[in-house]
């Protein structure tokens, strides 16, 4: 499987936020301050539900 064209824009974002909780842990370090980053995920919504149900049907 490939990336997506349309996923690229979710694959900046996460990267995007990796690095920053990065350089924030590392300016930290001297000061005993930690950080911790979230990778955002997805989310069963209404709408997620419904592409699955359409894409993916139980046998």
């Amino acid at each position: 499987m490939f990336p997506k064209a349309a996923y690229a824009a979710v694959g900046t974002i996460n990267a995007a936020i990796v690095a920053l909780a990065k350089a924030f842990a590392d300016k930290g370090l001297k000061d005993g301050v930690q950080v911790n980053s979230v990778m955002p995920g997805p989310v069963m919504t209404g709408r997620r539900e419904s592409y699955i149900k359409h894409w993916a049907p139980l046998p």
